[in-house]
């Protein structure tokens, strides 16, 4: 029972430490948005910058949503688009090793860095600045009316 015990607390401790890092991961979209096509494009930068999550890495889709820092998944499996849902205490423990180690300073210092090398193709990138700034108002702080709508997956997970 003790360990039990132990493992809800460690749970509950990492949950209140993303949420309470809100403010820093609201920085994330704009400088994915930023860092995105400089040197390639990715994948976890748009979900970034598109709908407001950060993937957690690892073999789970977990995700830091960005504007709450609640952590978050996708009910499996569906294709399509879909809402995420809270995470429960069980299945995160599942992820508690990624989850240690993320840390939204490092993830801040390398968006940054990624930012200040020049476009792979700078006509692309401009173009899509400007469509993701257009269509979501998306500004240097994340907000919850930033989003473009839900993810949506094309595979079975």
């Amino acid at each position: 029972m003790h360990a039990e015990a132990q493992l809800s607390n460690e749970v509950t401790a990492i949950r209140e430490a993303f949420r309470s890092q809100a403010e820093k991961w609201r920085l994330v979209p704009r400088l994915a948005l930023e860092a995105d096509g400089r040197g390639g494009w990715s994948q976890q930068n748009m979900m970034a910058y598109m709908h407001g999550y950060w993937d957690v890495g690892g073999d789970f889709l977990v995700l830091i949503d960005l504007y709450n820092g609640e952590i978050v998944s996708f009910p499996f499996p569906r294709v399509g688009t879909m809402a995420p849902m809270p995470v429960s205490d069980g299945f995160l423990t599942d992820v508690m090793a990624q989850l240690r180690r993320l840390n939204v300073d490092e993830v801040l210092a390398q968006l940054r860095e990624a930012a200040t090398k020049p476009p792979h193709q700078p006509d692309m990138h401009a173009k899509n600045l400007a469509y993701v700034i257009g269509r979501s108002g998306l500004g240097e702080v994340f907000a919850e009316s930033n989003r473009i709508g839900l993810p949506k997956f094309s595979v079975i997970f």
